[in-house]
């Protein structure tokens, strides 16, 4: 079958069909139908049937014309696409499984993702980066949004398959920084808050890692607190800290974190942690002491051996003073600028403020901190205190 249509001046131009997409939308049978009758028209120059008016026939060639443009507008496009795919393979030695990672997250180009499916690529397949995720895993953590939804409704993306490690892609959106975009539309497609890894539900399994900024990923997008009565505890470095609290607290979560620390309640720590409470918060506050420290610090000063130990193993700075702290100190006004010291600062000057009998030194605890030398916040101190 040819198609016909007029050219400036009247000279007809012919359209092969076999380079029309397919199918053929049912305006453009309709407009073929209309130009046979035009040809036949044309070649015996015989009047028109009455029943189809001069304006009609122009309005009909017209119809034609758009209905023959559109339709190689789009073969146009799928051309483009196709080589752009292929550029974009060739770039990546021909590895498929690499082309569609990348063409579905850091470099997201839909289109040519579309077209590297087509050519035998996955979305599903365990195949990117050095942990085997997902194209639909990548896209979550490099936070490509509404792209996901493109994935999973137009190439059949899964939210639910995890990467070769068990991590399933609302995992991998949170570590990546708990881009909002990302999670919800994971959520929107599908992804479940409360699914488990080796049988534990995503909240316990990232606090065992202590990845503690998952946690408060997953939590404050939907997803419940795993420890109850049946389940309990959490295991940390081979210990079991019994779990209770499962709402922030009224006064403050970072408050109540230097409350925890400084009355030795490793539990109400943790669940603070696992809430969102910043192990390094740097205002943690003893009466009579004219200086800010950490929790660890504040622990040190209270002598809670098992506590420094908890948050040592959980990372916490030892040595350094909060930037934080020590940034608002030129906002203070004189007379009331309060110091920012670190955990070992913190330990070394407890002997210089409080009575004797409370501030006997603590061998086992200076070792521990690794600082039992440090007499740099005594002075400090002394320093701080002739100012007051």
């Amino acid at each position: 079958m040819m198609l016909h249509t007029l050219q400036a001046g009247g000279t007809l131009e012919t359209l092969p069909r076999s380079k029309m997409s397919e199918p053929v939308s049912r305006r453009l049978q309709e407009a073929v139908a209309i130009d046979a009758l035009i040809g036949l028209h044309n070649k015996s120059k015989a009047p028109v049937s009455p029943t189809i008016s001069p304006e009609d026939l122009e309005s009909a060639e017209k119809q034609l014309l758009e209905a023959v443009r559109g339709e190689s507008t789009k073969v146009g496009e799928a051309i483009r696409h196709r080589h752009a795919a292929e550029i974009f393979l060739n770039d990546r030695a021909n590895d498929i499984d690499l082309a569609v990672c990348e063409a579905g997250s850091k470099f997201f180009q839909f289109e040519v993702l579309q077209e590297l499916v087509k050519m035998g690529g996955s979305v599903n397949k365990q195949a990117c980066g050095d942990r085997g995720g997902t194209t639909v895993q990548e896209a979550a953590y490099w936070g490509v949004d509404e792209g996901l939804t493109r994935i999973i409704k137009e190439l059949g993306g899964d939210p639910s398959v995890p990467n070769k490690q068990g991590l399933p892609p609302i995992y991998v959106a949170c570590e990546g920084g708990g881009q909002f975009g990302a999670i919800h539309h994971l959520k929107k497609n599908g992804a479940q808050m409360n699914q488990t890894i080796d049988g534990k539900p995503l909240v316990m399994y990232a606090a065992e890692q202590q990845h503690f900024h998952i946690t408060k990923c997953l939590l404050d997008n939907g997803a419940e607190w795993p420890w109850d009565d049946r389940s309990p505890k959490l295991r940390i470095r081979g210990k079991d800290y019994v779990m209770g609290i499962s709402a922030v607290p009224k006064h403050g979560i970072e408050a109540a974190l230097c409350t925890a620390a400084r009355n030795n309640s490793q539990s109400q720590v943790l669940s603070y942690l696992v809430l969102g409470a910043d192990i390094e918060y740097p205002w943690c506050w003893t009466p009579n002491l004219p200086w800010y420290t950490t929790p660890s610090g504040h622990a040190a000063v209270h002598r809670h051996k098992d506590m420094v130990r908890l948050l040592l193993d959980l990372k916490a700075n030892r040595h350094d003073r909060s930037k934080r702290c020590v940034a608002k100190q030129p906002d203070c006004l004189p007379r009331s600028c309060f110091g920012c010291f670190s955990a070992c600062e913190a330990f070394a000057s407890r002997n210089d403020v409080l009575i004797p009998v409370q501030t006997e030194g603590d061998e086992e605890l200076g070792k521990l901190l690794g600082c039992s030398d440090d007499v740099r916040a005594s002075a400090l101190l002394r320093k701080q205190l002739s100012f007051i």
